[in-house]
């Protein structure tokens, strides 16, 4: 009988996350028997089977009380032996099951959002990661960059910790090999603050050869599509569902105050596309310095323009290393690392 696997999510919108741990569905389910607890459902658990998803509503309060006795619960009518815990409140009730349930439970920094998003309460949301540090087996970090927060800015013990950087399915690559008079942009994301699209969409809102579609939904989506709408060079598609087209354009640009290593920019260098990356959490380490696939910025007007320019001129060179290092972000190559940490070796 396979060994029974619970990913713990605290919502199932399309997001990095859970693209995550739908990648991870596909490149382990011949080994486990794989199971997902979330609040509602959506995108994601439309990916498994009805009789393998469970929902628990009380994920979606940080204060809940409740949670993590009721996954506690669906973890032991399963006699679930490994549970892999992922963003914020579910990393806190799943974690937090572990004192009604015994298992191995290991907790995914998706970018450590105690350190990005915690503002004034930031040391407080630290001191809560330490704990459960505790009643963790082991902590996953997506990029060598979280593990170093996690070790020096949280204070995690490194014995705690392993860094398997994110990798994905391989995507169709692109086949164009040139520019066609402009420059066409794909931005796939939530429309969420700390992914500053409104950055993004007034920075190319200046340029006449640069287009760019945003695809993704959220808080967002509304006022910056009634405020740059009207642009010619700007389309808004809303959340296409396991979208998969990155080949249709010439670059991945990424704007965001927070990462760990982000999915979507994965998918877009599986794809053989240059990348313009915000220069946080773990994007550096998909950018190859000595044979550059794309650009890294600051979040600052200027440096995001000359990113633009700089890909335009000099365009065929990042394209060219793009395509070459495509493998390089395959999932597959990643499968044994995932088995040792799951079963523990």
């Amino acid at each position: 009988m396979s060994k029974k696997l619970v990913y713990i999510i605290t919502k199932t919108e399309t997001g990095g996350a859970q693209k995550w741990i739908k990648e991870q569905k596909q490149l382990l389910s011949k080994c486990f028997d794989i199971y997902l607890i979330t609040s509602e459902p959506g995108w994601l658990s439309e990916q498994f089977t009805e009789d393998h998803v469970f929902y628990v509503k009380d994920i979606l309060s940080f204060k809940s009380i409740f949670a993590s006795y009721k996954i506690a619960k669906i973890l032991r009518k399963l006699n679930a032996s490994v549970v892999i815990n992922n963003s914020a409140n579910a990393g806190l009730h799943g974690r937090l099951a572990k004192l009604y349930y015994y298992h191995r439970s290991i907790y995914v920094s998706h970018g450590w959002s105690c350190i990005y998003n915690g503002g004034r309460l930031s040391k407080i949301f630290c001191l809560i990661e330490r704990i459960l540090a505790v009643l963790t087996d082991k902590i996953l970090c997506v990029s060598k960059r979280d593990f170093e927060k996690a070790n020096q800015q949280i204070g995690i013990s490194e014995k705690k910790l392993v860094t398997i950087t994110n990798g994905i399915m391989p995507l169709r690559p692109r086949t164009c090999d040139r520019l066609n008079g402009e420059l066409n942009l794909v931005f796939v994301g939530r429309m969420i603050p700390p992914k500053r699209p409104d950055l993004l969409l007034y920075v190319v809102s200046q340029f006449s050869n640069v287009k760019i579609d945003m695809i993704g939904d959220g808080p967002l989506l509304e006022g910056l599509r009634h405020k740059y709408g009207s642009f010619k060079n700007i389309r808004f598609l809303g959340e296409i569902k396991n979208f998969d087209g990155f080949y249709k354009y010439d670059a991945f640009v990424l704007t965001s105050d927070s990462e760990g290593l982000p999915m979507s920019a994965l998918e877009a260098a599986s794809a053989g596309l240059p990348m313009l990356l915000s220069d946080v959490g773990g994007c550096s380490e998909l950018i190859d310095n000595l044979n550059p696939n794309g650009i890294l910025y600051n979040n600052e007007i200027e440096s995001i323009c000359e990113a633009i320019k700089k890909l335009i001129r000099d365009y065929p060179s990042y394209e060219l290393f793009a395509k070459q290092q495509k493998e390089r972000f395959s999932l597959l190559s990643k499968y044994d690392e995932y088995l040792n940490l799951i079963n523990g070796k």
